[in-house]
């Protein structure tokens, strides 16, 4: 900016503190350009997406920043699908939530592969492997009396 002298500075905009998003979900990043003309970047912290209307913003002439409209959203891994059982995930299934794991029988939890819960992460998978959770009992291991069926043939 010139005015009437014959140095002239670059118009600063300062950090913006304009983010569309609470600073949990994400923000915004400037990469240390604050001055007029640079931009700005939305951004969503781990386990949101952005919904990118318009996820950036630009320091103008008068030293403000455009405004950014994007917003952020907990990541959703869906219901988690338990072979040979069910899950019950009483909070939902976004990010960061965990659902409790059931076998139906005659299936079982599978030892020491299988889990009793999950979790979803912040890439929309669920943590630990739901397909070996629960397994069909096998003749003679005992897993529950009665459920065993053997052919003697």
């Amino acid at each position: 900016e010139c005015q009437g002298s014959s140095t002239c500075e670059l118009v600063d905009c300062g950090t913006p503190t304009n983010s569309p998003v609470p600073a949990e979900e994400g923000g915004l990043s400037c990469n240390g350009a604050t001055t007029y003309g640079s931009v700005c970047t939305g951004f969503c912290s781990a386990g949101y997406n952005i919904d990118d209307v318009t996820a950036s913003t630009t320091c103008q002439a008068d030293g403000t920043w455009t405004t950014p409209t994007f917003t952020c959203t907990l990541v959703d891994c869906g219901a988690p699908s338990v072979n040979g059982g069910s899950a019950s995930c009483p909070n939902g299934h976004t990010f960061g939530e965990s659902c409790s794991l059931s076998c139906t029988l005659p299936h079982i939890f599978n030892d020491g592969v299988g889990s009793t819960s999950t979790q979803c992460q912040a890439d929309g998978t669920w943590s630990g492997s739901l397909d070996s959770t629960c397994r069909l009992p096998v003749c003679g291991d005992g897993a529950i009396e009665g459920l065993e069926v053997c052919d003697d043939g």
